[in-house]
């Protein structure tokens, strides 16, 4: 696509260690991505809801509800992941660091610049740093208006159960999120989205959902959401851990290409690390979503992320597997516990579909917001989107159709619920992904037995324990930990520290 290289000297510029030069492209077409009317914007957990594609699976019926006659809903369950936030504030660090001056590289050295169509250059001549640390982490505008159009969309697809008087809410409905500020915003902006009415005020609308109990638990005692910080076992012998396959995939011949062109493509003499890498393609994603979409999606401005024409869609999708690889391991399929762990939610879900097919009183909506880390595992339990062979370093290039895809299933806002029918005197589930209907496993339909849901992940809810399979270190012979085993542990590791030292 590009050509040939040809190096011509230029003056150095010192950026975190890379020295820049000057690039000259003989002919080749150069790619355009501001004018591409199909840009490559799967970002993996960084995605945008409004650009999870159609293939996704399942059936998107829209705001309208078909099911059989005399049948009705009563409950609903919702898991979702928070709406879109700003960058870690370490990354926004970075981008302010580092961005800059790959800007002033690439303007000033006419064979650098080159390479870019007169569209990116522009778009890249006029960006500036606009995050501030500060606001690291904290949910956008469009976090915001992802959570309230979610809302919305399923008042109007359950009216009896969602277009309610605050009055209804307070009395059958019980939100929960996570103790950080992304989470708790769109809690509120998903309350938001039930509650707004057309002519009340923003102060009205307010004022309704601060009335609304969310219950909160502090982050290292929050099993139910983050799990993943209270499971030691997890921490110890998973989070903790490198991810093999991972490693591999970025010390091999894909990724090292890839760096190589984007490299090449900035005008650097010597190629990037992986990290600076990452932190251009998280500006390219963040950007774009937070400045590039407007409130309905309608609009989608691709100047408005600049940095994303430094990548061709095959860098992309390589990076996009690169994501997915340690969610893979960390979150999924990858190891049991890294699922299994999430069983408090799977028990906290199938408490609430028990309690709406076998009593008479019941809470009527359940809204739980988590975290990437949170919603991924619980898909797990479910036995949702299992690939037949696992993600690997080398096997990129043939899982172009994997079913674990966080593009695809893990974007800012995801989401899960279910939704309980009473039918006469039974009562049948269907299942939403990311708003989409979609067939549980084991069923044959998209409206489902309550009795295949409970023969199935019922019974992995009502074993969970969740005490026993994160204990840590763990006894051999009888599967607990003891003070004496932490200990040995920890004595075993400065004797080790020591060995190393002396060789």
């Amino acid at each position: 696509m590009y050509g040939h290289w040809m190096l011509t000297p230029c003056l150095p510029v010192l950026a975190l260690g890379l020295v820049c030069f000057c690039l000259c492209v003989r002919a080749g077409q150069i790619p355009c991505y501001t004018s591409d009317p199909d840009p490559y914007r799967r970002y993996s957990t960084k995605s945008a809801y409004a650009e999870i594609p159609a293939v996704t699976g399942g059936t998107d019926t829209g705001r309208s509800d078909t099911v059989d006659a005399g049948c009705s809903p009563v409950m609903i369950w919702h898991l979702l992941r928070h709406g879109y936030r700003y960058p870690a504030d370490s990354d926004i660090e970075v981008f302010n660091a580092i961005l800059p001056v790959f800007r002033d590289n690439i303007v000033a050295n006419t064979t650098v610049s080159n390479q870019f169509c007169a569209g990116d250059l522009a778009a890249l001549r006029d960006w500036k740093p606009r995050m501030d640390p500060s606001d690291g982490s904290k949910l956008v505008k469009t976090g915001y208006e992802e959570m309230m159009r979610i809302a919305k969309n399923f008042r109007i697809k359950y009216p009896t159960l969602l277009n309610v008087s605050i009055d209804d809410m307070l009395a059958s409905f019980h939100f929960r999120h996570t103790d950080t500020e992304r989470t708790r915003e769109s809690a509120k902006s998903f309350a938001k989205g039930l509650l707004k009415q057309p002519g009340m005020t923003d102060q009205e609308l307010e004022a309704l959902v601060n009335r609304i109990p969310m219950t909160v638990y502090p982050t290292t005692n929050d099993r139910l959401l983050r799990f993943f910080d209270a499971c030691e076992r997890y921490k110890k012998t998973i989070r903790s851990k490198p991810v093999a396959e991972l490693d591999k995939f970025d010390n091999g011949a894909i990724i090292s290409e890839v760096i190589a062109n984007i490299s090449r493509r900035i005008g650097l003499r010597q190629n990037m690390n992986i990290s600076v890498s990452q932190s251009l393609w998280l500006a390219c994603a963040s950007e774009y979503a937070i400045y590039g979409l407007t409130q309905d999606s309608t609009v989608k401005n691709s100047s408005a992320a600049p940095w994303c024409s430094v990548f061709i869609r095959d860098d992309l999708k390589a990076f996009e597997y690169r994501t997915d690889l340690p969610y893979y391991y960390k979150y999924s399929y990858g190891h049991k516990l890294s699922y299994e762990q999430a069983c408090p939610l799977l028990k906290d879900f199938i408490g609430s579909v028990r309690n709406a097919s076998t009593k008479d009183n019941f809470t009527k909506v359940v809204i739980r917001v988590g975290h990437s880390p949170t919603i991924v595992p619980f898909y797990a339990n479910l036995g949702l989107f299992k690939d037949s062979t696992p993600l690997t370093a080398d096997n990129f290039l043939s899982q172009g159709n994997r079913k674990l895809r966080t593009s695809y299933i893990d974007p800012m806002a995801s989401n899960i619920n279910f939704v309980v029918y009473k039918c006469g005197n039974a009562h049948k589930f269907k299942m939403h992904v990311n708003e989409r209907e979609t067939t549980f496993p084991g069923c044959n339909d998209m409206f489902c037995d309550i009795e295949t849901l409970m023969n199935s992940v019922g019974k992995a809810a009502d074993t969970c324990d969740f005490d026993q399979m994160c204990k840590w270190p763990i006894d051999p012979s009888t599967g607990g930990a003891t003070r004496a085993d932490g200990a040995m542990t920890f004595w075993l590791m400065i004797f080790a520290k020591f060995l190393m030292s002396a060789v």
